[in-house]
């Protein structure tokens, strides 16, 4: 048996929203996490989870606001739950009960947690795949909402709401993926695209957060989920838009400096070959650079990957009382662990990609793919050289090699391909 106590707040103390009472409040939201990961995972606690679900309806029904601190315990419920518990229909009244209330909510930090806790539900399949087309339109509300504010770097309430809309959506995209394939994966997600091309446009302005930076990159990875879809679709919408296709690779460029995952990297590298084909000629002649610093790498990293043994595990080092990484927010659920180990082409050959991709945009110039053969085994017209960098192109803790074209004589490129 489990006994709960929670002590009223001071007799002078007048609201229940006061500090005081937020302090009890907290107090006890801690209480409950650390008496969840006291379990181990996927054990029978449902005696825990359902009181802990009383006290959220309590204290959800006794304000006429939502409380975020109520919701992030919410959220990390959801997280920490599996079937075992055989709670599901209570976890959907729950949700049914509140769902216009949290809708509703004007208060940036609340609609943030709100998006995450409908991520977690359609996980779990509390909510049926079917409804998916009212959640994208919740998101692109929110989204949309946050688009009006050019500064919102300068709000953490806000990047926390434009984070957690950019999840909800890639999770949304994962899943139709996953289900559908990429065949109408624009006409379904049209807006989605249209804001994120706005994004990656948009300014940050000279202080740079960490959170923002994150954001920046998920913005490049959902794009690129399009462009490796439908690259003609992608850059028609870019056209539709109204912004200068130079513009906007030039923002797309310059986040990639940022990606740091090798499986991120990867989806980038493949949307970059997907979308050479399709860049007009004198785009392509002006960042065409840019594209060979970023695939090059990649490359090599797969090509190394085929001949490496497979890496040695490193035991954990022991720390002195460690905090529970179950109790970490940044750590996700196993059920997105799973999904995000989806659709991120492991079996594709980046080496034959990169051939057939640059043989078909060069063919625009008039090279077929076996003079362009022709002329990078000859070393009379093409140098191929092999240059390693000891400072990495990208933040990651590897160091890249990097293929490196140097130009002779040629109509095409009378500069140097590479600036190494």
């Amino acid at each position: 048996f489990f006994f709960l106590m929670i002590r009223r707040p001071p007799r002078s103390t007048q609201s229940r929203s006061s500090a005081a009472s937020d302090v009890y409040k907290r107090q006890v939201v801690d209480m409950f996490k650390n008496l969840l990961v006291s379990f181990p995972p996927d054990s029978d606690a449902s005696s825990i989870y359902f009181l802990c679900l009383n006290f959220i309806d309590f204290v959800l029904d006794s304000h006429s606001e939502p409380d975020a601190t109520i919701l992030r315990l919410w959220h990390f419920l959801i997280k920490e739950y599996t079937p075992r518990q055989g709670l599901g229909k209570e976890l959907q009244q729950l949700l049914e009960k509140y769902f216009a209330k949290l809708d509703a909510s004007d208060d940036e930090e609340v609609e943030a947690m709100f998006l995450l806790l409908l991520e977690e539900y359609l996980l779990l399949e509390a909510i049926p795949l079917t409804s998916s087309a009212d959640i994208l339109a919740i998101v692109e509300k929110k989204y949309e909402a946050t688009l009006k504010n050019v500064n919102y770097f300068e709000s953490d309430s806000l990047v926390e709401l434009r984070a957690s809309a950019m999840t909800l959506a890639a999770t949304l995209i994962l899943l139709f993926l996953n289900r559908e394939g990429p065949a109408s994966l624009h006409t379904h997600f049209q807006k989605i695209l249209q804001y994120n091309i706005v994004d990656i446009m948009q300014p940050v302005g000279d202080k740079l957060v960490r959170a923002v930076l994150g954001l920046k990159t998920s913005h490049v990875t959902l794009f690129n989920r399009f462009l490796i879809a439908d690259p003609a679709t992608t850059f028609n919408v870019i056209s539709q838009a109204g912004v200068s296709l130079e513009e906007f690779l030039t923002s797309w460029f310059s986040m990639m400096q940022h990606l740091s995952s090798k499986q991120v990297c990867r989806i980038n590298t493949i949307a970059l070959l997907q979308a050479m084909p399709y860049l007009p000629p004198d785009v392509f002649r002006a960042h065409f650079d840019a594209i060979i610093q970023q695939i090059l790498p990649d490359v090599q990293s797969y090509l190394d990957s085929l001949t490496a043994p497979p890496p040695r595990e490193k035991p954990a080092l022991p720390r002195i009382l460690p905090p529970h990484p179950r109790l970490s927010e940044l750590r996700f659920s196993e059920r997105k662990e799973s999904l995000r180990k989806t659709q991120l082409f492991e079996e594709a050959d980046l080496r034959q990609l990169l051939r057939d991709k640059l043989g078909e945009t060069l063919g625009k110039f008039g090279v077929g793919l076996e003079a362009l053969e022709s002329l990078v085994t000859d070393r009379t017209v093409w140098e191929l050289s092999l240059i390693h960098i000891s400072e990495p192109t990208r933040q990651a803790e590897i160091s890249y090699a990097v293929f490196c074209l140097k130009k002779k004589s040629s109509p095409l490129y009378p500069h140097r391909l590479c600036p190494y």
